[in-house]
């Protein structure tokens, strides 16, 4: 079985990133196979989700001249097809500059995303190198698998792309005979944010979110009659109330994740673990005064379910432990760095030291890396949520969440015991340990702080995050 999620559009892309940081927070988790389509990606997408696959939503042939008219100009016929543009486009549609983006214009992302995919099926050469197909194939192999579609009705990649990417895979899937295999839920943006273009109000932005809104509409009522009925569930995400987000130019698109992207990505955790939607159209309520943090519970693979406030103590207090034994082991001027270690922590790097024909103090220092690495990453994973400029905080001043700093900061008496008496634990850890081997030697390091990383987890929650720790 086999999860899959597409990320359609600048909105697609926000759930994207809100999902992977997620992910991160969860020890033993596997993220789904993730997919992009947008020729505007958000910056350093990829440097944030490695593994992230693009999806072009154009065919082939696209060239930095190409206007939308220019796609479909047929010049055995001009006159006709100038007369079929211009009773289904408008010109300021015509002329859209489709090698970067669709610009909020939803009939130019459905028609350019469906020439794509039918490009693709009248190509097999394409086919063989194209990550879509692949996915379809993949999809159609009889085997059980959830594809979840995410992207907004307000833009013009997300509002033409989900439908058209939703009813394709239908189709394809009826086609094979494997439709009841496949789970397809659609997450579907509504508006969610007013546009402030730098200079204040004015008549641009006004435009601009009245494009918003028609689009939104439009696209619900699209929703409502048409895909709806190609799908097992769809999740509607918008705001009565939405908070200002400065306009940002087409190639410089930043990451700027929300609270409804974490909803967002919160939900997709628990469909991918086999949770369905209680009904085809469905959407959330968020309480006046907003959603305590805690009850945005995170489903886990064991089935348990954890307050998202309780999950970042977890990480934070993993976090300052691996730094501690950090500590430990750094050699200290005048002292034998070993000396202050177990016994059984000597006996393994005496078999690192064998097996890898290095000396102890680099061996260590490797580690002490690795380790402060690995500290680095998950600091910064909790910054990114928790900062005062984090997601968690402007979701607080937004009154979307409800929270006190106590809720994300570390509580708990078995981990303040764990910091305070670290030895018992180093001990335990090495014993446990024992003859295992090295498989990696080039990134022993790394897989010795993997190793203790999760003995940390388990440590201080043995039933992975069941009742010791929360």
């Amino acid at each position: 079985m086999g999860n899959f999620f597409i990320a359609v559009g600048g909105t697609g892309q926000m759930v994207a990133v809100a999902y992977w940081k997620l992910q991160q927070l969860i020890p033993w988790c596997k993220p789904a196979e993730m997919y992009y389509m947008d020729r505007d990606p958000i910056t350093n997408l990829t440097a944030i989700i490695p593994s992230i696959k693009d999806i072009d939503p154009l065919p082939e042939g696209i060239t930095s001249d190409t206007d939308f008219c220019d796609y479909f100009y047929d010049p055995a016929n001009p006159e006709l097809t100038s007369n079929i543009l211009n009773c289904l486009f408008t010109g300021e549609e015509q002329r859209t500059p489709i090698h970067t983006g669709m610009y909020g214009r939803p009939p130019v992302g459905a028609s350019m995303i469906k020439a794509r995919f039918l490009a693709t099926a009248a190509d097999s050469g394409r086919a063989d190198q194209d990550s879509f197909a692949d996915l379809v194939n993949t999809l159609n192999d009889g085997n059980r698998h959830i594809v979840c579609i995410c992207g907004s009705a307000k833009g013009g990649t997300g509002a033409g792309g989900v439908p058209s990417t939703a009813q394709y895979i239908d189709q394809k899937l009826q086609v094979g005979g494997n439709r009841a295999n496949v789970r397809i839920y659609v997450f579907y943006f509504l508006k969610h944010f007013t546009l402030t273009l730098p200079g204040g109000e004015g008549n641009g932005p006004s435009i601009i979110n009245d494009q918003i809104r028609r689009n939104a509409e439009s696209g619900m009522c699209y929703l409502k009659d048409e895909i709806a009925k190609g799908v097992d569930g769809t999740l509607l995400l918008g705001l009565d109330s939405a908070p200002q987000r400065n306009y940002q130019e087409v190639g410089v698109q930043s990451e700027q994740c929300e609270f409804l992207h974490l909803l967002a990505a919160v939900q997709l955790q628990r469909v991918f673990l086999g949770e369905e939607f209680p009904g085809n159209l469905c959407g959330y309520a968020i309480p006046e005064g907003g959603l305590p943090l805690n009850n945005l519970t995170v489903r886990l693979p064991n089935n348990n379910q954890v307050g998202l406030g309780n999950l970042l103590k977890l990480n934070e207090a993993v976090a300052e432990l691996l730094l501690l034994f950090k500590k430990l082991i750094d050699p200290l001027p005048g002292f034998s760095f070993v000396s202050a270690l177990p016994r059984n922590f000597e006996k393994i790097l005496s078999r690192l030291e064998r097996d890898l024909s290095r000396n102890k103090e680099d061996i260590c220092n490797d580690i002490a890396t690795s380790l402060e690495s690995t500290v680095e990453k998950l600091t910064a994973l909790y910054n990114w949520f928790v900062m005062d400029d984090g997601l968690l905080p402007r979701a607080k001043s937004n009154n979307f969440l409800n929270f006190n700093k106590s809720d994300i900061k570390i509580t708990s008496g078995k981990y303040e015991r764990l910091k305070g008496h670290p030895m018992d634990f180093i001990r335990k850890w090495c014993d446990k340990m024992g003859d295992v081997r090295i498989i990696q030697k080039d990134d022993y390091a790394k897989e010795l702080c993997n190793k203790l990383k999760d003995a940390v987890y388990k440590c201080l929650d043995e039933e992975l995050f069941g009742k010791t720790f929360l």
